[in-house]
């Protein structure tokens, strides 16, 4: 009977890791939090959100990075565009390198990795809503690891004008 139990949670537990190695599930939309064993990080993330600029026309694109500090990777990403807390925009598909996925009712309004790859830099593009005029933040969900991630960590604010 024990032996029974200990291959079903080994199962289990295989599973799950195989499943966020493949990037975040929509679950995680609303409050970006993976669904890891472990909490998240309370320290300030080493992570960066570079914004190429700090403006967009609305229905244009705007290239943004998340990278890591020298001798530093991640493995896992989870990016949103919000105005409060609604995601906006749509991402443009890599499949090479990420995927796009559906939050809350929205389209191709996230982006998460696609492998548990050790990464240093990615470059995402979001193209801004035809019908926005507001300032928009970024939001990113960066995992060093399966037990080290930090959520929710805001660029600065992108003026859709």
């Amino acid at each position: 009977m024990n032996q029974f139990f200990l291959l079903t949670l080994a199962a289990v537990a295989i599973s799950t890791v195989s499943a966020f190695s493949n990037g975040a599930p929509e679950g995680v939309c609303a409050d970006m939090v993976p669904k890891h064993p472990d909490p998240a990080q309370e320290s300030e993330s080493p992570y960066k959100i570079v914004l190429k600029k700090k403006s967009v026309s609305p229905g244009g694109s705007l290239s943004l990075v998340i990278s890591s500090p020298p001798g530093l990777s991640f493995k896992g990403f989870f990016v949103q565009a919000r105005v409060g807390d609604t995601p906006v925009g749509t991402f443009t598909k890599n499949p090479k390198s990420f995927k796009v996925i559906n939050c809350l009712g929205g389209s191709q309004n996230a982006v998460t990795h696609i492998d548990a790859k050790p990464k240093s830099r990615i470059t995402l593009t979001w193209i801004a809503p035809k019908d926005l005029s507001e300032s928009v933040t970024f939001y990113a969900t960066v995992a060093k690891n399966g037990a080290e991630y930090w959520v929710g960590q805001q660029s600065e604010a992108v003026t859709v004008a």
